[in-house]
């Protein structure tokens, strides 16, 4: 590109010689009604502006970063900018000056992501696909057209003049880096490393996918793969509100059957068609707009995300697939690039389909993130066939919800994921036999850890593991209707949600001005604890037992219990507190250490555990 250092900037009718490319490494576009409305209104404020009238000077729209490859100009960074500067010609595509922008739609070229291009080609001509769209692109496309609508309402001569403004004094600078960053991966990853550092740059994971595919053959099918499983707050496999929770697990069932028998190519092909045939579906090369509400007879979901960002799992599978015995510092996300430098794959089509593979059973077997209405929650697909079980695939839900609470994801997501690969050619498992399995591998890591739930006879605070607690919360939940009387406390118990940021709380308190004396062993002994958010931990301190008794009732009123065991302790004492005494917390004590106890008794040491863990 000539005059590339011109350091007036650059407007759209300075580039209509140019073509573009948004290097496949780069974002898929993401900008919401939102961020393009705030453009569009910013544009007009300046253009309406007095001193725009008197001096036209430019809106400027920040820097693009480039690189020119085989006739093309590579979008380092601002392909997102980019990308909107065209949705608008498409818009204004009848004003002549944007028409000649829009060269027939090939103004832009998208590298791997030929259904966009041709989307984006079909627009710019008037000849939009029958099969095919991108809904973010056309979310912002209509909030274009119901801008110009809104603000000028209609008026031909108005809109024009705000099109040929944002033609001739949209300002951008354009930064080209040498040719030799395309040769030299080197070069190109202190670039990106220098764009992350000020917080403007490519995720670790995008410049892994470079790597990744460079000089294969299948790397169509593979960006597909990749662009599908990189989307962790949503699963895989699109849901409309028309489908309900077996059928929506049906089609998880038959994708991993034919994950097993090997058929990756239909499973991505039958995964494309049925989200291609959807109304407003997303496909592997889209990103919603804005998350649409999923709706069941249950709850209303806001928003969902996985329980694990995609730099974990992409490590995850790495470990899976390499046998890579990954510890603790085998997972770090800041460390990506080095770890898949330090650990080569040697099947990189096997990789690949793992990918896919262990993203559905990710999706279908394993909890997810709810919010709703400002709550948090944890939801999973899995149903079984035989709808009995449902205290069951409930036990499975809540056991899973407990240990993402409580325990790094490798430490029971990977044996959890080996255990589901090795199930057979049919894949097909049971509630019952999914909460056996996670309880076996879970207590028999805690075994080969050293723990031991007898010691909590002994072990005082600080020094006792905030798991434990968690723990009991699940058999407390787990044994309701026979450790509570009142069915008013059952149905409370049965609607616990498993919290992280957790702290370990005296009923009777630390400080005991204004209270009895107690042995400093029992103050400081699991019988006297439970665990609490932080929060109402800071907001109680040391606040006498009838104080805290009082905030015990009013989370039973509100069905917002913070802790099971502390629910336990509260009737214990009759909802008493001037009964909250050193008996009962030995009793308590007792009591919990029994039940804890027996979960552990048909626990064999000599389970297999992965010795890495």
């Amino acid at each position: 590109m000539k005059n590339m250092h011109n350091e007036k900037g650059f407007t759209p009718k300075d580039i209509t010689k140019e073509r573009f490319c948004i290097p496949l490494y780069q974002r898929l576009f993401a900008w919401t009604p939102r961020e393009v409305k705030k453009l569009l209104r910013d544009l007009k404020e300046h253009f309406d502006s007095e001193r725009f009238k008197e001096e036209h000077n430019p809106y400027y729209l920040g820097m693009l970063t480039t690189v020119e490859r085989d006739g093309y100009i590579d979008l380092i960074d601002g392909q997102q900018r980019f990308t909107v500067m065209t949705l608008m010609a498409i818009v204004f595509k009848d004003i002549p000056e944007w028409k000649a922008f829009l060269f027939n739609g090939k103004r832009l070229k998208l590298s791997a992501r030929t259904e966009d291009e041709d989307y984006l080609e079909g627009l710019a001509n008037g000849n939009p696909l029958a099969t095919y769209e991108n809904l973010c692109m056309k979310s912002a496309i209509r909030s274009i057209s119901e801008f110009l609508e809104r603000e000028f309402a209609g008026n031909k001569d108005a809109i024009r003049s705000f099109a040929l403004n944002i033609y001739n004094h949209l300002t951008f600078f354009i930064s080209e880096l040498p040719a030799h960053y395309l040769k030299e991966s080197t070069s190109l990853n202190k670039y990106f490393e220098v764009l992350n550092s000020t917080g403007k740059g490519l995720e670790q994971h995008e410049i892994l996918k470079v790597k990744l595919l460079k000089n294969q053959g299948e790397a169509d099918k593979f960006v597909r793969i990749w662009n599908w499983v990189a989307q962790m707050e949503r699963p895989i496999l699109y849901r409309n509100d028309k489908i309900n929770d077996g059928d929506y697990a049906e089609l998880y069932r038959r994708a991993l059957f034919e994950c097993r028998r090997g058929n990756f190519d239909a499973v991505v092909n039958d995964i494309q068609i049925a989200n291609d045939t959807q109304e407003d579906a997303l496909t592997i090369d889209k990103i919603p707009v804005k998350k649409k509400e999923k709706k069941t007879a249950a709850i209303s979901v806001d928003k969902e995300d996985s329980i694990i960002s995609f730099p974990e799992f992409l490590l995850l599978v790495l470990d899976l697939t390499e046998d890579c015995h990954g510890k603790e510092s085998f997972y770090q996300k800041d460390k990506l690039l080095d770890t898949f430098d330090n650990q080569p794959i040697a099947d990189m089509q096997k990789f690949y389909h793992n990918l896919l593979f262990y993203r559905l059973m990710l999706d279908y077997y394993v909890v997810r993130k709810d919010m709703s209405n400002g709550q948090s929650r944890f939801s999973i697909n899995f149903r079984d066939t035989d709808h009995n079980k449902r205290e069951y695939r409930e036990q499975m839900r809540q056991y899973q919800s407990m240990l993402t609470v409580s325990t790094e994801f490798y430490i029971w997501l990977k044996p959890y994921l080996r255990y589901l690969h090795g199930l057979g050619n049919t894949g097909e498992t049971t509630s019952p036999s999914i909460i056996e399995a996670l309880k076996k591998m879970d207590d028999s890591y805690r075994h080969s850890k050293g723990f031991k739930p007898s010691d909590l006879r002994t072990l005082k605070y600080p020094d006792i593991s905030r798991y434990w607690f968690w723990r009991l919360d699940y058999y407390l939940w787990e044994k309701r209707t026979n450790l509570f009387d009142k069915k008013e406390d059952q149905r409370i118990v049965e609607e616990y949600v498993f919290r992280t940021n957790r702290s370990i709380e005296h009923l009777h308190p630390q400080d005991e001005s204004h209270n009895d004396t107690w042995n400093g062993s029992i103050t400081h002994g699991f019988g006297n604890l439970a665990m609490i958010s932080q929060s109402f931990n800071a907001q109680q301190s040391n606040d006498n037992v009838r104080v805290k008794f009082a905030r015990i009732q009013e989370q039973i009123d509100n069905s917002t219990l913070q802790s099971i065991k502390m629910l336990k302790m509260f009737r214990m004492a009759d909802d008493d507190h001037s009964k909250w005494n050193e008996d009962l917390a030995k009793r308590h004590l007792d009591e919990m250490c029994e039940i804890l106890e027996e979960t552990f008794r048909n626990t064999n040491d000599s389970d297999n555990v992965e010795e890495n863990v």
